[in-house]
């Protein structure tokens, strides 16, 4: 068995990077996701070594998904999330994917993935404005309205919440209770 460094992918953080290795096995190449120091990582970049592994594939997925997402590459942040989704209900997962959907105008698709996140957590305000916001990009202003209460409820400070409930009651004819 062989280890070959193929290239640093990304700072992890001021001492350490993430380096992809490819293990080679006759014919067959399998990546791995490890850890290193900067130096050791410069040092020994041509040289096989075996560092230190520094976390899972379903980490490293979540990361590349967050990443193509604030590149506003969609289709490589669905990939990743539906690879992770099939194996894992975690709610930042669904909120990710809920997300994406969101940006891609797949409002349907969205408020069933803040639904499943809400599922698993019902605790976090972000869950309840993201599908309260979809539903009223949906013009599903009834269903709106109760997230965005339930943020408001759980996190006064989340203004935004405010702002949006007042132009859904606007919207509804609710002059009074836009303001209000």
């Amino acid at each position: 068995d062989e280890i070959k460094v193929v290239k640093i992918i990304q700072n992890i953080n001021d001492n350490y990077y993430a380096i992809e290795f490819n293990k080679i096995q006759g014919f067959v190449s399998k990546s791995f996701l490890y850890q290193t120091t900067t130096a050791t990582a410069y040092e020994e970049s041509n040289r096989n070594f075996n560092p230190r592994k520094v976390q899972d594939e379903s980490q490293y997925k979540y990361q590349l998904a967050q990443e193509a997402y604030s590149k506003k590459d969609f289709a490589n942040a669905r990939k990743y999330l539906n690879e992770l989704l099939a194996k894992d209900n975690n709610p930042d997962l669904f909120f990710l994917s809920g997300m994406t959907y969101a940006q891609e105008n797949k409002n349907e698709n969205a408020i069933s993935d803040f639904t499943n996140a809400i599922d698993i957590n019902s605790n976090d305000p972000r869950y309840y404005y993201a599908r309260g916001y979809s539903y009223f990009l949906s013009k599903n202003y009834k269903n709106a309205l109760i997230d965005l209460t339930t943020v408001v409820k759980m996190d006064p400070k989340v203004t935004d919440a405010y702002f949006l409930k007042g132009i859904i009651k606007s919207e509804l004819g609710d002059r009074r209770g836009a303001i209000t």
